[in-house]
């Protein structure tokens, strides 16, 4: 087996050092456009709500076990005297629902518009290369 040489790895350390992972994208090539961002914001809300709002049966349900026919107990009788759900819980229930049918009509993730898709951003130090090489002809220069 033979011993790397110490120019290759020269050459890895320089060019390691003129990108970066995208900070846009983190490296994907891909991000969630902002109308997907929003339904997933309003999807979680709806869950966070959902699930305060479950909690807070749960609690005034223990707080009529061994009560019966107390005042807490009746608006969550029904007709044979077991426990529903107040109308709050399936109005949340109906809004997830909702909510989860309107998602947008595109995709969920699309191609990163800052490194077109690579994953990889210049640093500093690949600007100035870029730069460099772009003063002398070697490449034209195209800023985003």
């Amino acid at each position: 087996m033979t011993a790397p040489d110490p120019a290759d790895e020269q050459w890895a350390y320089l060019l390691a050092s003129l990108e970066t992972p995208c900070a846009s994208c983190g490296g994907t090539g891909e991000v969630v456009p902002a109308d997907w961002q929003r339904w997933q914001e309003r999807a979680d809300e709806l869950m966070g709500l959902a699930k305060v709002a479950r909690q807070t049966v749960d609690r005034m349900r223990g707080v009529e076990v061994g009560r019966p026919g107390g005042a807490a107990a009746a608006p969550f009788t029904g007709e044979q005297g077991s426990l529903h759900e107040p109308a709050v819980v399936a109005a949340i229930q109906r809004s997830i629902d909702e909510h989860l049918n309107s998602q947008p009509q595109m995709p969920k993730y699309v191609q990163c518009g800052r490194c077109d898709g690579s994953g990889r951003a210049l640093t500093a130090a690949g600007e100035r290369f870029v730069d460099f090489l772009a003063r002398h002809g070697f490449v034209r220069r195209r800023d985003l």
